[in-house]
């Protein structure tokens, strides 16, 4: 494995547990203090800001020299999210599809 490829694996590592973090907190203490809408709002505004922290500090790191470089980091970390999301929910959580894509409709606050 190419050492950038390496390094952005690594860094979607990073944001990966700050998600499940993000999760941890928002489900013991956004929601239970906020309510439903504004616990999932919040959330998903401060784990937008989290990646792109996370994104901006470690572009050098990663090596990144190119806008294409750039997008298909972009892409890859896309895909390595799907991947984690639907194995995690269909592999572990015996989720259906339905289930899997209600995430993605944004309804009742849920930026994801």
């Amino acid at each position: 494995m190419s050492r950038f490829l390496f390094r952005a694996l690594a860094v979607w590592s990073g944001i990966l547990a700050a998600a499940v973090v993000n999760g941890v907190i928002r489900e013991s203490l956004l929601i239970p203090l906020l309510g439903t809408l504004s616990g999932l709002v919040l959330s998903g505004l401060l784990l937008s800001l989290v990646i792109f922290v996370v994104s901006l500090l470690a572009i050098r790191w990663i090596g990144v020299a190119t806008a294409r470089q750039a997008l298909s980091i972009g892409l890859l970390w896309l895909v390595a999210t799907l991947a984690f999301e639907f194995g995690l929910g269909a592999g572990l959580q015996h989720k259906t599809m339905a289930e899997l894509l209600a995430a993605y409709t944004f309804e009742g606050g849920n930026l994801w």
